[in-house]
């Protein structure tokens, strides 16, 4: 049985349909970080492929036309961004990214990293335009890449400390092999913050 999910207070504002269809793009951009990878990460943000068609696919009681309107109107208030960063000028494929508001909707309601999963997605594997991305090997980010995410949560972290300390490490954390450099910046976030004279970080 296919059972969707969506957030109270966005059905609120723009009904359950725009709702439902916010909340499974941010679980699917939350299932893509976790997994990591340079393919679904551009300008500091991370991307999930769809279509229109494919997205009303995934919502099979949604008519295109209705899913344009409603990603129309989730663009126009910034909760959602619509981009083509394929690698050819002539590549429309569509990519979203949901606005890291919306994206603690999609964790449990105690904080923790885990996900609520909602409909087909409840596999480990992400699902863009009726394609599975499989679970791929964990790909280091560059200085640059952890520069503009520290950008992004305005922290004070440096990135060449940040991926000099890692890479003599090997990329592992204690003996266990890390599977996203962002939860490790934000361990970092943390312990700067309420340890400000302490660098032994994980």
């Amino acid at each position: 049985m296919t059972v969707h999910s969506f957030n109270v207070d966005v059905a609120k504002d723009l009904g359950i349909n725009a709702a439902v269809v916010l909340y499974n793009l941010a679980y699917l951009q939350t299932q893509r970080e976790s997994q990591g990878g340079d393919d679904f990460y551009h300008e500091g943000k991370w991307w999930v492929r769809h279509s229109y068609d494919s997205l009303s696919q995934h919502h099979s009681y949604l008519s295109v036309p209705q899913i344009k309107r409603i990603m129309f109107k989730l663009e126009e208030l910034g909760h959602v961004t619509k981009s083509y960063y394929g690698k050819n000028p002539w590549d429309r494929t569509t990519y979203w990214s949901v606005a890291p508001v919306f994206l603690h909707s999609t964790k449990s309601s105690d904080a923790s990293d885990g996900i609520v999963p909602s409909h087909s997605t409840k596999s480990s594997d992400v699902q863009h335009d009726n394609n599975t991305i499989t679970k791929g090997r964990f790909s280091p980010p560059s200085v640059e890449q952890v520069k503009a995410y520290c950008q992004e949560r305005k922290n004070s972290i440096s990135p060449d400390d940040f991926v000099n300390h890692y890479e003599t490490n090997g990329w592992m954390r204690g003996k266990t092999k890390i599977k996203c450099w962002k939860a490790c910046v934000r361990t970092w976030e943390k312990n700067s913050t309420t340890k400000p004279t302490t660098r032994s970080f994980l």
